[in-house]
């Protein structure tokens, strides 16, 4: 019913605009933290599949049971997503480290470069040739201004710049 109710709204917006659905890490009685879940969802609004894509979220993708955290794991998470739903969906990142456990589907935000995921696994995605004309969030456990520039300044160095 919710996603119907927003597929409704956005018949009265620009055509421009794209809802984007994120992935969970699949807490609770949450969907759309398999990616098998994601294109089920997809599947089921056809009809409005020039207005749909999706948001992946690092500490999500970790909780649900995704491995990003190296040079190997990323390709082939990402070999997953694409033969599941496809890169082509894929319009924007949220990156926060974690410190939860691999699939332990819990979703706790920490900052870039100091969790399960870490460098090695950041590196991997913002210089992966597919994600790297993506827009990035940072969604992480900012305290203060000072912390979102320094997530922002590591992001920026992992990826090259």
């Amino acid at each position: 019913m919710r996603i119907g109710a927003h597929m409704r709204i956005s018949r009265g917006l620009d055509a421009a605009v794209t809802l984007l659905m994120e992935n969970s890490a699949g807490a609770g009685n949450s969907v759309g933290w398999r990616f098998e879940e994601l294109r089920a969802i997809l599947d089921s609004l056809s009809e409005h599949s020039d207005r749909l894509g999706v948001c992946l979220d690092t500490a999500h993708l970790w909780g649900a049971g995704y491995d990003i955290s190296g040079p190997d794991a990323v390709p082939a998470t990402l070999t997953e997503f694409d033969s599941l739903v496809g890169l082509e969906r894929l319009r924007m990142l949220h990156l926060n480290d974690t410190h939860v456990g691999l699939g332990s589907r819990s979703d706790r935000h920490a900052n870039i470069g100091t969790g399960n995921i870490g460098t090695r696994g950041f590196t991997a995605l913002v210089r992966h040739p597919a994600l790297q004309a993506l827009p990035g969030v940072i969604e992480t456990p900012a305290r203060t201004i000072e912390d979102d520039v320094r997530d922002i300044g590591v992001s920026k160095r992992l990826r090259g710049d």
